[in-house]
């Protein structure tokens, strides 16, 4: 373990240090943390390699570590490609993960029962063999706020049933919070997310451009509970269900997803699948669907982040009583304005 470092103690502070073409035969190609504390600031991890967890990085045994605008390229692992946490305390800042690759989860990131809190990450053109391009989370209760994930691939080449081009979620409670999910790809479910076994949160994201190839769920899918309130859906693409997919639920007791305040317009292909009983309230949906509140109208967004116009028909008319509803939108400005709340991911300022 620990091929460039290797922390067993508490206290190490590293700054504006680099990790270079270093490899270890189990985890943490670049650095491997264990039962410690430690902080890492504006360091890179480039070309290591690791035969098990975390090419650049790996967290594990309760460690408690913070990285504040680190650089991750070019890493390479089974289980996270770049950084990865088990069992794990990680406090991911201002960070940035480009072209790391895991054979298995994770290209950039893999959390795996910690409880992660990931802030202004940038996430880029990662890949992963199985699921997760981007971030790959199994159990635990991790948040994941003001995050970008572009471009990020979950491909297999032989099976073609890799999920998650964004992101993959599988058991835990995640909390999924003013991120943006655009131009990421899956083989198989879910281009932007797929959200599997886990009860989960997702509060004014965006989804743009995210394709799921071969089945469903271009911007989203879910096989399990999910409750998604202010987020917006464009030009995704999918066989089925280009914004969101909704399959049968895993998870027990079974509780209905719900998707509150949300926009959903201008995908490729029929908007939304639903075989879950998911429910659609107070929100703008493309081509209409049932449910309280709904609106099938243009909502006019002004850019190509889906900010929405003063003119917007969607101003308003939303519900304050969404579950989980933030004070905040994806800009950080107050989420209700003028006694209502707005639809989509962004309130009209």
């Amino acid at each position: 373990n620990g091929g460039g470092l290797l922390l067993q103690s508490d206290g190490a502070v590293v700054t504006s240090s680099h990790f270079i073409d270093n490899e270890a035969g189990a985890d943490g190609g670049g650095c491997w943390t264990n039962s410690s504390s430690a902080s890492f600031t504006s360091c890179t991890f480039t070309s290591n390699i690791s035969n098990h967890n975390g090419g650049g990085m790996d967290v594990a045994g309760g460690s408690s570590v913070v990285l504040t605008k680190c650089v991750f390229t070019s890493n390479s692992g089974v289980f996270g490609g770049g950084f990865s946490a088990e069992n794990a305390s990680p406090e991911v800042i201002s960070s940035t993960f480009t072209l790391n690759q895991a054979s298995a989860n994770g290209g950039a990131i893999h959390n795996y029962y910690s409880e992660g809190y990931y802030y202004k990450d940038v996430v880029t053109s990662n890949n992963a063999a199985s699921n997760g391009g981007g971030l790959y989370s199994n159990g635990g209760s991790p948040l994941v706020s003001h995050c970008t994930f572009t471009t990020n691939n979950a491909v297999n080449n032989s099976s073609h049933n890799a999920s998650g081009g964004g992101m993959m979620l599988y058991d835990g409670t995640p909390d999924v919070d003013s991120c943006s999910f655009t131009s990421n790809y899956a083989d198989y479910f879910g281009g932007g997310v797929y959200n599997l076994y886990s009860k989960a949160i997702l509060t004014n994201d965006t989804f743009i451009k995210n394709h799921a190839m071969y089945y469903n769920g271009g911007g989203l899918h879910t096989f399990s509970t999910i409750y998604a309130t202010n987020c917006s859906f464009h030009a995704n693409i999918a066989y089925n269900g280009a914004a969101v997919s909704c399959g049968g639920l895993y998870n027990q007791p079974v509780d209905v997803s719900k998707f509150t305040n949300c926009i959903l317009w201008g995908d490729t292909g029929t908007e939304i699948l639903n075989n879950a009983l998911a429910t659609f309230t107070y929100s703008d949906i493309q081509y209409g669907w049932i449910g309280v509140g709904n609106l099938n109208v243009d909502p006019k967004f002004k850019d190509a982040s889906l900010r929405i116009s003063l003119t917007s028909p969607v101003i308003n008319k939303g519900t304050n009583l969404a579950p989980y509803i933030t004070p905040l939108d994806k800009d950080a400005h107050p989420r209700i304005l003028n006694g209502t709340v707005d639809m989509g991911a962004f309130e009209e300022n």
